[in-house]
Formats: C-alpha cells, sequence, structure tokens
C-alpha cells in the first residue's frame, strides 16, 4: 500500500505537469519528459500486479505464502517495480529514435496484457473468495466478506470503465492507424480517465472497508487533523464541550461548501479551457469573474471562522467586557472618522477660502493633521486603561458623545459643501469641467446618503442605550448587526469615490494596482498609446 501509495502521488504531480504544460510524449515529443513521468503509472500498475499475486497466494496457498513471503520479499519486491520501469527507461533513452519507438510499442503491449492479467486474477480471486464463503456457516465475519467481495467487483468495473477507452484507442491507432489523437496529453481525455484510477481505487477500499478507513483514520488522518471525528463526538455523552465540537464540524462542512462554490466556476472553466478550448477567455486577472471569485474565498474563510467559532467572536467591548481588546481595535474606527472630518475641512478651506488654504495648507501641516488623528486617539486609549473603573466609564460616554458630535459635523460641512460647489457649477459656463464638477456632486450626495443609512441605526440605538436605556443589546461585537453595518461604511466610501472619480481610479491603477501587478502597467502603457496613435 505505502508503494501504490507513493505512485499514485507521483502519478498526481504528473498529471499536473501535463496539464500545466502543452506536454506531448512520443516519437516526436513535445516537451516532453522522456517518459518519466507516465512511467509513474506503470509502478503502481506493477505493485498492483503483484499484490494481486500476493492475495491469490494468500487465498489458494497459504502454507506455501506463510513460509517464503516475508516482509523482506515484499519490499524486494516493491524495490525491483521501480528499479525495472526506469532501467528500461534509461535504456529507452540511450539507444536510437528507431529502436526507442520499438521499445515503446513493447512497453505498451506489455501494458496491457499486465492490465488483462490484473484482470483475471480478480476475477479468479472473486470466484475463490465466494465459493470459501458459501461453505462458511452464517457469521458477521462472513457478511463483510461479501461487502469485500462486491468492493472487489466493484474496483474491476471501474478499472475496466476508466482504462478500456485509452487501451481501445491504442490498439486502433496501432492496427489500423485510425484512432483518436489528440494535440498534448492535457487535451487527450482517454489518459485522463486513465490517470483518475489512480485516485478512484483507493476512494473505492476505503469507502468499502471500515477495518480500512479505521486505520486510515488513527494512523494518517489523526496525525493530519487531531480533531477528534465525528463518530467519536456523538458516542460521547452530552455535554458544553460535545456542542461545540459539533458546532466546530458544521462549520468546516461550511468552508468546504463555500470553498467549492467559490471556486467551482475557476476550475469549469480552466477544464473547458484545456480540454475543449471553449472556456472563457478575460483580457486579464482583474476583468475574470472567477479569479476574483476564487480570491474572495480568503476573506470568506476568514468570516466563516469568525462567525461560527464562539472562542473567536465572543467578544465585547465596554463596561464589563468580554474577550475585549482594552477599545483598542474599536479605536481604528475613530482615527477613520477624524482622518474623514479633518478631510471636510480641508475641502471646505480649498473652496470657500482658496487664499487662507494655499498659504497655510501646506504638506507638513497635513502630515501633522493624520499623525495627530493616530496619536490623541490611542493617547487616550492607554490613559483610559489606567483610570479608575468610574472614571472609565465616563470618558467611554464621552467618547460616545464626541463621536457623535463628529459624525453631525462630518454631514453638515457635506451638505454646506454641496450647496456651495452646485451654486459655483450654476454660474459657470457648460464646459466638459463642468459636468464633471456635476458628476462629482452627485457622488458627494451618493457618499452621505450611503453614510448615513450605515451608521444611522448604530446611533440611534447608542442614542436610545444612553439616553433612554431602552436600545437593542447583543451578546457580542460579531452578533451587532449595527456595528457590522457601520463598519462596512469603510469599505463602501472607498469603493464609491473610485468608482465615481475616473481621475482617482487612473491614479489608483496607476500607482497601486502597476506595483502589485506590473504587467497590468505595461498593458495600460501600450492601450494608451494605442489611442494615441
Amino acid at each position: 500500500m505505502l508503494n501504490t501509495s507513493v505512485s499514485d502521488t507521483l502519478t498526481g504531480f504528473s498529471v499536473y505537469y501535463l496539464g500545466l504544460f502543452d506536454v506531448q510524449e512520443g516519437y516526436p515529443s513535445r516537451n516532453g519528459t522522456f517518459y518519466i513521468l507516465p512511467s509513474f503509472l506503470g509502478v503502481n500498475l506493477l505493485t498492483f500486479l503483484f499484490a494481486q499475486f500476493d492475495r491469490y497466494l494468500a487465498v489458494c496457498y497459504p502454507f506455501f505464502y506463510n513460509r517464503f513471503i516475508a516482509r523482506s520479499v515484499v519490499i524486494g519486491t516493491c524495490a525491483f517495480c521501480w528499479i525495472y520501469t526506469y532501467t528500461i527507461l534509461i535504456v529507452q533513452n540511450m539507444v536510437p529514435i528507431s529502436k526507442a519507438a520499438q521499445i515503446n510499442a513493447f512497453g505498451v503491449m506489455t501494458l496491457q496484457i499486465i492490465v488483462l492479467v490484473k484482470v483475471l486474477m480478480t476475477i479468479k480471486l472473486y470466484v475463490i473468495a465466494r465459493n470459501h464463503l458459501v461453505r462458511e456457516p452464517p457469521s458477521a465475519d462472513g457478511d463483510s466478506k461479501k461487502e469485500s467481495l462486491r468492493i472487489i467487483v466493484f474496483v474491476v468495473i471501474c478499472f475496466l470503465a476508466l482504462w478500456c477507452p485509452s487501451f481501445v484507442n491504442i490498439i486502433v491507432r496501432q492496427l489500423t492507424r485510425g484512432g483518436l489523437r489528440f494535440r498534448n496529453e492535457a487535451t487527450n481525455p482517454f489518459a485522463i480517465m486513465a490517470r483518475l484510477n489512480a485516485l478512484v481505487t483507493p476512494a473505492l477500499y476505503v469507502w468499502g472497508s471500515p477495518s480500512l478507513r479505521g486505520a486510515v483514520r488513527s494512523t494518517v488522518w489523526r496525525r493530519i487533523c487531531p480533531c477528534r471525528p465525528r463518530y467519536q463526538i456523538e458516542r460521547d455523552p452530552p455535554s458544553a464541550d460535545k456542542e461545540n465540537q459539533k458546532e466546530s464540524l458544521r462549520i468546516i462542512i461550511f468552508v468546504v461548501v463555500i470553498f467549492l462554490l467559490l471556486w467551482g466556476p475557476s476550475f469549469v472553466n480552466i477544464v473547458l479551457r484545456l480540454l475543449l478550448g471553449r472556456g472563457l477567455t478575460f483580457h486579464n486577472e482583474a476583468t475574470n469573474p472567477f479569479a476574483i471569485l476564487a480570491r474572495f474565498n480568503a476573506v470568506s474563510t476568514s468570516l466563516v471562522y469568525l462567525w461560527g467559532s464562539p472562542a473567536l467572536r465572543a467578544a465585547t467591548e465596554g463596561y464589563p467586557s468580554r474577550n475585549g481588546t482594552f477599545n483598542l481595535l474599536p479605536t481604528l474606527l475613530g482615527v477613520n472618522l477624524m482622518t474623514f472630518l479633518f478631510a471636510q475641512f480641508d475641502r471646505y478651506f480649498a473652496i470657500c477660502h482658496p487664499f487662507i488654504y494655499r498659504r497655510f495648507c501646506t504638506r507638513s501641516v497635513i502630515i501633522c493633521v493624520n499623525v495627530f488623528c493616530w496619536f490623541h486617539v490611542y493617547v487616550l486609549s492607554v490613559v483610559l486603561i489606567f483610570l479608575p473603573f468610574s472614571k472609565q466609564i465616563q470618558v467611554y460616554v464621552f467618547g460616545n458623545v464626541c463621536l457623535q458630535v463628529i459624525v453631525f459635523t462630518k454631514v453638515v460641512l457635506t451638505i454646506k459643501l454641496f450647496i456651495i460647489v452646485r451654486y459655483q457649477i450654476e454660474r459657470d459656463p457648460p464646459s466638459a469641467d463642468k459636468e464633471n464638477q456635476k458628476e462629482s456632486l452627485r457622488i458627494i450626495i451618493f457618499v452621505v446618503v450611503i453614510f448615513l443609512l450605515l451608521w444611522g441605526p448604530s446611533f440611534v440605538n447608542i442614542v436610545l442605550r444612553l439616553l433612554l436605556g431602552r436600545g437593542l443589546t447583543f451578546h457580542n461585537e460579531a452578533t451587532n448587526p449595527f456595528a457590522i453595518l457601520a463598519r462596512f461604511n469603510a469599505v463602501s466610501t472607498s469603493l464609491v469615490y473610485l468608482w465615481g472619480s475616473p481621475a482617482l481610479r487612473a491614479a489608483t491603477v496607476r500607482t497601486v494596482w502597476s506595483r502589485v501587478c506590473p504587467q497590468w502597467r505595461k498593458r495600460s502603457n501600450v492601450c494608451a498609446l494605442t489611442k494615441k496613435l
């Protein structure tokens, strides 16, 4: 089984290589590997053939088997499979092409003989084991043996179903020269079906054999994933720990389902492009919705774990707090709001008092204002930690009141800016710049509306709780929909500005995206040069 597992794993890597590159093994070959990768499949089949002989001797000649088939013989047989296969391969690569083609044809014929012998041995083993079972009295052990017989039949059927198309095509090509020919190994469905057998056979044995399944769980899966299996959880008595383990199982299932939903379209499109040449092709990765969906998996997985794990999401900031961060993480939102407030003042002075703005609002002043936002917020947070509990509550309430004043000031400034700019635009003569300014006005309105929609419920709830003590109280921050809505504003505002401002969008592509993906910069420069010409 170890030898089969190693060869199966290497066969999987070879399939990945064949699918990634334009590989055609043969004479002549294209991007070939000198038959090194396809030979892993030969090692697998030879190992499987000797395993069939091992089972046959164990069933039909048990005394001979116990006397001669020792561990050293099995290890020597496994080593022979590798040495024989790759010795023939070295000889094949050292001789002239005409002789190499003859050796290759002989190898293909030998492969078909091995497969035929393997099928016949399996059928004979099935007949012998069935006769033994008929003579035995009914028992639980007899039922498990009958199940094993059914698995053997199922494995042989799957093997024939996966290998027969490839063998028939090879025979037709060698005898009549009329079989199907494919451009490379990645577009050959018969070869892909044959290589799938390396996955199907172990999966069938693990699925059908309870003892093998238990051995895999105890020796392999438990070392990879130390969590307790589901059947052990079900046998435990009812407890809080049992409920947490069940919740973890549901989270794992949910993560796998989301992974398949987000990665599935991308995988299907890649397979269609490789096999049929009919998949969707996009200009770049940024315009590929399948790739974008697949990358969203990194975000969605983290969110699912945060949503589903009580240990991760049971955090409540406040007085008293539970698994809190001393308000260090929520304070990041305060930095965001203060920065936004000063940005509104910056726009107000730039429009209403342009001379003062040009004289005093220099780059150093803007940098100092940004530093002040961080310094003020986190110095206040550090001081808050060392104050008595009663003073902490007072400062916390004062901070919430200041937050609402900041937001109210921000909304008022935005509305005033909108009125001033609209009045100025109406006096300007018609021009392209005037249309851009009107578009900017619409964006400002849209940003304010989204801001009020996302922050309004949270502010109303805070006011009700502080003044009347009747607002909604939630178990933690992760289950507070008002707080989640408010935090979405940090994403939505940036997206609205990028969507509505061509200049900002172009600057983002030029300064950020081109550094992340340098090929995009070259391509955009070529497109711009083409438009100019």
